[in-house]
């Protein structure tokens, strides 16, 4: 079998591929990539380990069709020669019981290895197939900004403190009536703190990621633009995303343990919303954990509804560090309120320990000058001690490209909503 790819080509397609590592295929550890070529496109598999398969198909010139696996630990000098194209060429010598493979450059550099039997690498093109009826559209920069701004909260996938569901993501739909109230919230915790991303186009899609999945994701998106397509196989889920005239696929093992359903504290609970400028907070919580020992982040908010030094509303922040203490510049807020709650601001001040790295996690991806800094108060129950929580709620518009931008007109404009609640509980000591 021979066929030519154009060098260009093959180096971005193996760019994709490698994004899952090779399974060895052998006793000693042998690993490759199996190039099929069919019908004038040459479709190059990883092999893929349990938990992940890929594929990537190019334009080849070929005389016949057949498979051929490169040995993963030669592949890497492929992309140091020069010239725009490579030829192959593969065979199998009953004489030797052997199979190999070969190249050459226009250039004149050529390379021939031995190599594997390419039955022991199986293509999941049936299973891809199988799961078109599944398939959604998402738009590629849009999940990849959405996954970013979630994955902070998620739980480390190898934390046994947690139940398994709070290992995953999950993009709510209304399949089932629990999760119909979150329908296109994509939602992340580590079972302390939480976000919750919703967005419009996400409106009546459904997926999960498990969080050991999410490096293979995030960069496969990160070669993606446009729209990509994701379908639910029986045992893998697949990210489609077209590239010319071929595809690019990634797949994943699906997970078991779900979230059983959406929740949120409602927001009218928020008894104080502190209008502020970002950059005065950030600065005043930066200062604090420089302060703090870095095995330590615990930090106490103040509000006064009159602070000492102006008269007027004002956060501060104080620490202990052994035998010192610290108390950060006043920070000047607005007590506001939103659709009713918010009420507690203008008369009542508090006082409550939080961590300094979690708060700092709220305000710093705000992409606003000034926003609402939420602090509630929820009294107890027969079910549960009494509750106090920050959290911030952040609203934007995105292009297709993930950028943030101002509509001129959201009516009209091909901008997508976007709204951010990030959530993190006080501490009572």
């Amino acid at each position: 079998m021979k066929f030519k790819l154009a060098k260009a080509d093959l180096i971005g397609a193996l760019g994709i591929a490698s994004i899952v590592s090779p399974r060895p295929i052998t006793p000693t550890g042998g690993a490759g990539y199996l190039f099929m070529v069919k019908d004038g496109r040459c479709y190059i598999y990883p092999g893929g380990d349990k938990l992940h398969d890929a594929r990537v198909d190019i334009p080849a010139e070929a005389e016949g069709e057949g498979a051929c696996i490169f040995p993963a630990d030669k592949i890497g000098s492929i992309e140091h020669h020069r010239g725009d194209s490579i030829e192959f060429e593969a065979g199998y010598d009953k004489e030797d019981d052997r199979h190999w493979v070969k190249y050459r450059t226009e250039l004149g550099a050529s390379s021939e290895w031995s190599t594997y039997n390419p039955k022991l690498i199986l293509p999941f093109d049936d299973a891809l197939e199988k799961a078109k009826a599944t398939e959604q559209e998402f738009p590629s920069a849009i999940l990849q900004e959405a996954i970013a701004m979630a994955k902070p909260y998620l739980a480390k996938p190898n934390d046994s403190r947690v139940p398994k569901s709070f290992h995953s993501m999950q993009l709510f739909d209304s399949s089932k009536p629990e999760w119909a109230k979150g329908d296109g919230t994509l939602f992340a915790s580590d079972q302390l703190r939480a976000c919750w991303v919703e967005i419009e186009a996400f409106k009546g899609k459904g997926l999960g990621i498990h969080g050991q999945h999410l490096p293979f994701i995030t960069g496969f998106l990160a070669k993606c633009t446009g729209t990509i397509r994701i379908r639910e196989g029986a045992s893998k889920t697949y990210i489609i995303a077209d590239h010319g005239d071929g595809q690019r696929v990634l797949g994943w093992a699906k997970h078991v343990e779900q979230h059983n359903k959406f929740a949120k504290w409602p927001e009218k609970l928020d008894t104080h919303i502190l209008r502020v400028e970002k950059e005065h907070l950030l600065s005043a919580l930066r200062g604090a954990r420089a302060a703090l020992d870095k095995r330590r982040d615990t930090i106490r908010v103040v509000y006064k509804t009159a602070a000492e030094q102006t008269g007027k509303p004002g956060l501060m922040f104080l620490l202990s560090e052994g035998a010192g203490r610290a108390v950060s510049d006043l920070v000047d807020v607005e007590p506001v309120t939103v659709d009713g709650a918010g009420n507690k601001g203008a008369s009542e001040g508090f006082a409550y320990n939080v961590s300094v790295n979690h708060l700092l996690d709220l305000v710093d991806p705000i992409k606003a000058h000034r926003f609402n800094l939420r602090f509630a108060i929820v009294p107890p129950s027969d079910k549960r001690k009494e509750v106090q929580f920050f959290r911030t709620i952040d609203e934007f518009w995105m292009d297709d490209t993930g950028k943030v931008v101002v509509p001129e007109d959201p009516q009209k404009d091909t901008t997508i909503q976007c709204r951010v609640t990030r959530f993190t509980p006080a501490r009572t000591s």
